[in-house]
């Protein structure tokens, strides 16, 4: 067992931290609407961004495998989707915590993503009129 002195320091110690994280956002001009999940992903970054190889399980030929990118700044993120002999932009993306929900229109037809990133690997479904897929990738690039 921690003795009491040693504790109390640790705390205090954790606190200050915290402090000095909002602190900084602060002084930096950075706002963090999203609470302390965007402030550790600003200052720490999360699994979701970067590149991913996915494949989609049964999907059509030419939409069955591609490249995702997604970027994120200041609680705001962009994805991108390379797929056949096309670049898709996310439309309507939404993060909480490590899963992004986004949409993109493929020939006229909306499809509706959701990926959960969990260290190097993601997985989740697509959907629309065509079907679900599951959805499985590996990070190929990381931001830095």
């Amino acid at each position: 067992m921690q003795n009491p002195d040693s504790f109390r320091k640790n705390i205090c110690m954790l606190m200050a931290f915290g402090i000095g994280l909002f602190s900084f956002g602060v002084a930096s001009g950075k706002e963090y609407p999203m609470g302390i999940d965007q402030v550790k992903a600003n200052f720490f970054g999360n699994d979701l961004e970067g590149g991913w190889e996915y494949t989609a399980s049964g999907a059509p030929v030419g939409y069955d495998k591609g490249f995702i990118i997604i970027v994120g700044e200041r609680g705001k993120y962009q994805v991108s989707v390379q797929a056949g002999a096309g670049v898709y932009e996310g439309r309507n993306v939404t993060v909480k915590k490590n899963t992004i929900q986004f949409v993109i229109n493929i020939d006229g037809e909306n499809v509706s993503v959701s990926l959960t990133a969990s260290g190097s690997t993601m997985s989740g479904t697509s959907s629309s009129s065509q079907g679900s897929y599951a959805i499985k990738g590996v990070k190929s690039l990381s931001q830095g």
